[in-house]
């Protein structure tokens, strides 16, 4: 279930901020999202080489072709919210 706002918070914060930052829905999100980086960051060391080892060819291949964002999952994930089902 997503955080909404006016959801209980920890003693301090702000009253009616709704979720928290080590809320167990924002940890599952950001779960999901690591592989699907992870499988990026790899696909351009296979086209690249190792940051360490080639670090001119990363960049020139990141410039060109960037990493996977959490912003463009969470826009991916909000895209497929609004999308009526078929």
């Amino acid at each position: 279930m997503p955080c909404a706002k006016g959801m209980p918070t920890r003693k301090g914060d702000e009253p009616f901020s709704g979720c928290r930052v080590d809320c167990l829905h924002r940890k599952a999100i950001v779960l999901e999202y690591r592989p699907m980086r992870q499988a990026s960051v790899e696909a351009a060391e296979r086209a690249a080489g190792s940051p360490t080892h080639h670090p001119t060819e990363w960049r020139e291949y990141v410039a060109a072709h960037p990493l996977f964002t959490l912003r463009q999952f969470l826009e991916g994930r909000r895209d497929d919210r609004e999308r009526p089902d078929q």
